[in-house]
């Protein structure tokens, strides 16, 4: 087997590439290979360190990059607001699923109020408590994910 750190992939032997093999294969011993695979298949990424291949940490989260010079993972400054905005993104998400979860539950209440019933001091304390709990999901400030607190 060979691995190519600049693509960080694996190469069985006696396989016909043609001529679109990266120059940087390097030949693995079979434990070695397999130990590097499962590593990759991890998460980390494979560099060569004094002349040795060496697995990283996994990668932190889809927003880090390898730095080939300091050989560890970084976070960019554009992933930074990226990986914010995702995160509020995601708060907006979450928000607008459990507003609609507790629309859902007081639907059977809204229907007798639309028939035009009376409803039960029950139903009247659920919907009452719904509503508040609605309201606290809308006022709540999503540009503190991912470190939402939520109710």
């Amino acid at each position: 087997m060979k691995f190519s750190i600049k693509s960080q992939s694996f190469y069985a032997e006696g396989l016909a590439f043609t001529d679109t093999l990266p120059n940087d294969l390097i030949d693995l011993y079979e434990d070695e290979g397999t130990k590097l695979y499962q590593a990759v298949n991890a998460g980390s990424y494979i560099f060569s360190k004094n002349g040795v291949l060496t697995a990283s940490q996994p990668k932190p989260d889809n927003y880090h990059v390898w730095d080939e010079y300091k050989e560890c993972w970084f976070l960019p400054p554009d992933a930074v607001v990226k990986r914010k905005a995702d995160a509020v993104n995601a708060a907006e998400l979450k928000r607008q699923e459990l507003t609609l979860n507790a629309l859902k539950s007081i639907e059977v209440i809204q229907l007798k109020l639309q028939a035009g019933r009376e409803l039960s001091p029950s139903d009247t304390i659920k919907l009452s408590e719904v509503l508040d709990y609605i309201d606290v999901l809308n006022a709540m400030d999503l540009s503190l994910a991912p470190d939402v607190r939520w109710p």
